[in-house]
């Protein structure tokens, strides 16, 4: 997290530089590897440095708490169970962010960034609800047409097409 200036150092850089590191290590058949291992940089040793810059990481956009942060984090670091985690946390904020403006367009937004959230279902029902509700303001014949027209398969088509008739 580059940008943040109270931290010791720069987990993107560090993250970087021990998988290079990683990728540079000689192969066990090597005879550098033993002169390696002397200096203390054995792949097991890596790969505990890769551990802890990814938690630091983790624990950064943790202390952020922004959808950014959060993207950030998966865009650059690579450990399954934290990218699980940090992809429920960013969701769920994305999802309340959806729900303070409270706009069919919001929900839209969400459904097309995150399709395979947990709230996605959630977001598609207010969605559809904030979409019918919108074009149900204007209460004329041709509002519900585009409603119709637009939204073929729209969960509210019964409503709009009995105020239609």
């Amino acid at each position: 997290f580059p940008s943040h200036d109270t931290y010791a150092y720069n987990t993107d850089s560090a993250y970087a530089n021990i998988m290079l590191g990683i990728q540079n290590l000689p192969d066990t058949s090597s005879k550098d590897y033993l002169k390696n291992i002397k200096f203390g940089f054995s792949g097991s040793h890596f790969l505990q440095l890769k551990k802890q810059i990814i938690e630091a990481a983790y624990w950064e956009a943790e202390k952020l708490n922004h959808i950014e942060a959060y993207n950030h984090f998966l865009n650059i670091y690579k450990d399954d169970y934290l990218e699980n985690l940090i992809t429920k946390h960013r969701n769920d904020l994305a999802f309340v962010a959806a729900k303070e403006k409270m706009d069919f367009m919001s929900f839209k937004e969400f459904m097309e960034k995150y399709p395979s959230a947990n709230q996605a279902e959630g977001a598609r029902h207010l969605f559809e609800k904030l979409l019918y509700e919108n074009f149900d303001k204007a209460g004329t014949w041709q509002s519900y047409k585009m409603y119709l027209d637009q939204y073929p398969e729209a969960a509210y088509r019964k409503e709009a097409f009995a105020k239609y008739e």
